[in-house]
């Protein structure tokens, strides 16, 4: 991703710097083997600090882009391929921008021309011509008319292409388009700045220096990552608890787009690269080994290809293509790109075949809380989940939360409220979330009591969490994840389940929904308690307390036993105890 630049000032002479570090793999591809690059900015204004590190930092990419290149050269051990091709004309394209500033190299896409009296000058676009060699349907004469560009490029990248070779047609084409777009914004910023100045001024250059300012920019002039970074810190101040699950959903989409397409400007995302990215997802590997996640996602796509590899479902693709649209849909409401290319890219998803209901029998229930998971005798060899073992699936049942929403309570979150106890799905901790971002109340079971809660909720730590020993993913930040796996294949041994027939844990929330509804409870109050949203949300709003206790209170018992390793006194004598 894109990351602004962010100068530092030196503390003895109070002029500003520059500084990018190279990673180890890409060090022995940089001039003289270093660590980092630095560059001073010659200034102590901040302002224009930051205004020159805005171009330093661009030609540091520039020769990031070219090791990565290089290294890819000197790894591959067959010939080159396509995807470098694609990185040698970013990384040219890169360096021209860079030169604009020179005006030689300027005038490869801007023409000026100067009245009689050498005073007046108008300007035009040098974009028509690559355009005609692009559109060309001969490739020797695109090749003819992009030599000089096809030779900076794999001069820049140090490698050889022999002209013949179908790959070099193809980086023409690459490098044609890069010198369109140049053409444009090049002509648009000539544009502004003539509509911008004050009329007794002289135009100013173009394009300054890379000590000077940057030459303004228009909206859709951004490019991808840099538009997601805005976004991604909109929504950090406006959700900052859901922002890091919305930035984490939609990074790899951009990542992967990126990866595909270049970091394409807003304005040159077309409805035929988001078909061409929905048919690349298609051919996505699922689950990839480590050395195929590693490479580059169109070779990760050829891979999976040759050697026959699983793919990732199609529902799996149209969410992707639903979050891509959705950040483009953004992108055409402020008005930086006329629509939204992704719009209408359509993935058809075969309905789902299920050969059984998607809750639990009756008496797949009874089976369950009768087998050795609730009696004690069934317990993870290496894994330490502590009570969660037992309270976690028996809240699920009796409640009709969602795993996370469970495994992530804190003691806090359990309380009396008018003589009953209730537990607060919310999300005051930083680590918690909730999935329609509203928090519900919900009554407890009285079979809960029963069953020894209260004495559980007393062993726990006041301000402490009600299951310690579920900690976060690292990848996601959810405290479901491994306990979730082990009782997936715990129950699923238990009740032998097919492979794919049944969501073992979201099971209890389906099956407490379905004796709702068999039971005949309002829906206001149903979603209310299980936090489903009406149209306008209305649902969570309706109810009172007592009604959505005696709701609970209707709910069918299950043969559930007293937990015996309580670890104060035996079962027995606790379920006595509590009946008591």
């Amino acid at each position: 991703m894109a990351i602004m630049p962010n100068p530092k000032k030196d503390p003895k002479t109070g002029v500003y710097k520059i500084r990018q570090v190279i990673p180890p793999a890409l060090r022995p591809f940089v001039e003289g083997n270093k660590g980092e690059l630095k560059r001073s900015l010659d200034t102590k204004d901040p302002q224009e600090a930051k205004s020159r590190a805005f171009l330093v930092q661009k030609e540091f990419h520039a020769i990031l882009a070219n090791a990565r290149s290089l290294k890819a050269q000197q790894e591959s051990k067959v010939a080159l391929t396509f995807s470098q091709i694609r990185s040698f004309a970013e990384a040219w394209r890169e360096r021209e921008e860079l030169r604009l500033g020179d005006p030689d190299i300027l005038a490869r896409y801007v023409l000026c021309e100067y009245e009689d009296d050498s005073a007046a000058r108008h300007f035009s676009s040098h974009g028509e011509f690559y355009g005609d060699a692009l559109s060309s349907i001969n490739p020797k004469r695109l090749c003819v008319a992009m030599r000089e560009f096809a030779q900076e490029c794999l001069a820049l990248a140090q490698v050889e292409l022999a002209s013949d070779d179908p790959l070099y047609t193809k980086l023409c084409m690459l490098l044609a388009d890069h010198c369109v777009s140049i053409c444009k914004s090049s002509f648009k910023n000539i544009q502004h700045q003539i509509d911008e100045r004050p009329k007794s001024l002289p135009i100013a250059p173009l394009f300054p220096s890379a000590t000077g300012t940057t030459a303004p920019s228009e909206p859709d002039a951004l490019r991808l990552s840099a538009f997601f970074k805005t976004l991604a810190d909109e929504q950090g101040k406006v959700n900052p608890k859901g922002a890091k699950t919305w930035r984490r959903e939609r990074e790899s989409v951009v990542r992967r787009f990126i990866e595909a397409f270049g970091d394409l400007p807003l304005n040159r995302i077309t409805k035929p690269l988001c078909i061409e990215f929905r048919n690349l997802l298609m051919l996505t590997p699922y689950r990839p080994n480590q050395e195929i996640e590693q490479l580059p996602f169109r070779e990760q796509v050829a891979k999976a290809q040759q050697k026959g590899l699983p793919t990732i479902s199609l529902a799996r693709v149209k969410g992707i293509i639903r979050l891509l649209s959705g950040i483009l849909e953004r992108a055409h409401g402020d008005a930086l790109i006329p629509d939204n290319p992704c719009h209408g890219v359509k993935i058809e998803v075969p309905k789902a075949t299920r050969d059984r209901a998607p809750e639990f029998s009756d008496a797949e229930m009874n089976t369950l809380f009768g087998s050795g998971l609730f009696t004690g005798n069934i317990r993870p060899q290496r894994a330490q989940f502590g009570e969660a073992i037992y309270w976690v699936p028996v809240l699920l049942a009796y409640t009709g939360a969602r795993s996370e929403e469970v495994c992530q309570l804190f003691r806090r979150d359990v309380e009396q409220k008018n003589g009953q106890w209730v537990i607060h799905i919310r999300d005051w901790d930083e680590s918690q979330s909730v999935k329609t971002g509203k928090e519900r109340e919900v009554p407890l079971h009285p079979h809960l009591l029963e069953l020894g809660f209260e004495r559980f909720l007393a062993s726990r730590s006041a301000a402490g969490p009600l299951f310690p020993e579920l900690v976060p993913s690292q990848s996601g930040g959810r405290y479901s994840v491994d306990l979730g796996k082990w009782l997936r294949k715990q129950i699923s041994q238990i009740l032998e389940l097919k492979a794919g027939s049944i969501s073992p844990i979201h099971a209890f929330r389906h099956t407490f929904i379905t004796h709702m509804r068999e039971l005949g409870i309002r829906e206001d109050l149903q979603n209310a308690i299980t936090g489903h949203s009406q149209g306008s949300n209305v649902g969570r709003r309706y109810g009172s307390f007592r009604q959505l206790h005696e709701a609970i209170c209707q709910m069918p018992r299950w043969p559930v036993p007293v937990w015996q390793p309580l670890g104060v006194i035996e079962g027995s004598v606790a379920a006595a105890e509590v009946q008591s």
